[in-house]
């Protein structure tokens, strides 16, 4: 074998160890994808209608002060449903939130996660008042 032939064969080979390092790489770079982020990702998930429907609604009037909705920068009015969200007790227009929480489940002034489930009560002191 002569030195064009070894030096071609050494290239085939280098390429072929190049390319094949590249594919593992690939293929690592996939692997943490589906075990790291992937499951970070579904836990941002929105709402259903389902569950955007347990979410307590009430009139604009009831929030006492008059407010505006930071999704749309509209006022709420007195008549306007609005959705309270739990937890933070912010309150937006109820079509407003319900699109804004079907993306994700957050509040969109304080960044709070938003809980459909009740919160935890605590453990009772002996005054009988939630510690």
């Amino acid at each position: 074998m002569d030195a064009a032939s070894f030096n071609i064969l050494l290239h085939a080979a280098a390429y072929i160890l190049e390319v094949f390092g590249v594919s593992l790489f690939i293929i690592f770079l996939y692997v943490i994808y589906v075990d790291c982020v992937l499951p970070a990702w579904s836990k941002l998930r929105g709402f259903s209608v389902k569950e955007l429907a347990k979410l307590p609604e009430v009139r604009g009037r009831e929030l006492g002060v008059a407010s505006e909705c930071c999704i749309c920068l509209d006022s709420v009015e007195p008549e306007d449903p609005v959705r309270l969200l739990p937890g933070c007790n912010h309150g937006f227009h109820s079509a407003c939130i319900d699109a804004w929480l079907s993306r994700q489940p957050r509040c969109p002034l304080c960044r709070s996660d938003v809980r459909l489930e009740p919160p935890d009560q605590g453990t009772r002191g002996d005054s009988g008042s939630v510690v």
